[in-house]
């Protein structure tokens, strides 16, 4: 027979243990929303960015680099739009549209002048796609 203190530890692990998994969910959950915001899944959203690539350019800065700092990135350019420019992950495909990187083997030391995607820009565009869609929505109705 189980004493008091055993039945307490039991309970407190077994809470600990949904609320951990509740914490992990719920950040797994977020992450996937994330990625799916700005992601290219949505033939729509994917469209409205392609037909947007002029006015991403025009509100992005250009940076060179030199070899050296590409190098270790070389077939990588989503880690190196995360962790060298401190891009988000769900960007990314953004990132390598307009720099007309079609394959991650397209991106090496050669890649000496890159256009970086500001955030900003992409969350207006966003906002815009989606209120456009909304009203496209609520007329079908």
């Amino acid at each position: 027979m189980r004493s008091l203190n055993d039945l307490i530890v039991v309970i407190y692990v077994q809470t600990v243990d949904e609320d951990s998994t509740m914490e992990i969910n719920q950040s797994l959950s977020d992450r996937m929303s994330d990625l799916k915001q700005y992601g290219p899944d949505d033939p729509l959203w994917y469209r409205f960015v392609r037909d947007h690539k002029k006015y991403i350019k025009r509100n992005s800065k250009s940076k060179t680099f030199i070899p050296e700092e590409l190098v270790k990135y070389k077939y990588r350019p989503v880690d190196f739009f995360v962790k060298e420019l401190g891009g988000r992950s769900n960007m990314a495909w953004i990132f390598l549209f307009v720099n007309d990187i079609r394959d991650t083997s397209e991106f090496n030391e050669n890649c000496s002048r890159l256009i970086i995607v500001d955030p900003k820009t992409i969350e207006k565009l966003y906002q815009i796609f989606s209120t456009s869609s909304a009203s496209v929505k609520a007329l079908e109705v």
